[in-house]
């Protein structure tokens, strides 16, 4: 993310995703995997949560 003149510029295909959360004004947001996918517009690589599992 990138923050330009008080707005924010974001470089990824989460563009969509970043501007949920910058039009929000809570200080916590809890989404399903379900809820990114349609808030972002892109489906979800569920992969990393074989990674996630391997860290802990």
């Amino acid at each position: 993310m990138i923050k330009k003149s008080g707005s924010v510029i974001t470089l990824s295909k989460y563009n969509h995703l970043w501007e949920y959360f910058e039009n929000r004004n809570e200080s916590s947001i809890r989404l399903s995997f379900e809820e990114i996918k349609i808030i972002s517009g892109i489906e979800l690589d569920y992969s990393f949560l074989n990674y996630k599992k391997e860290l802990s």
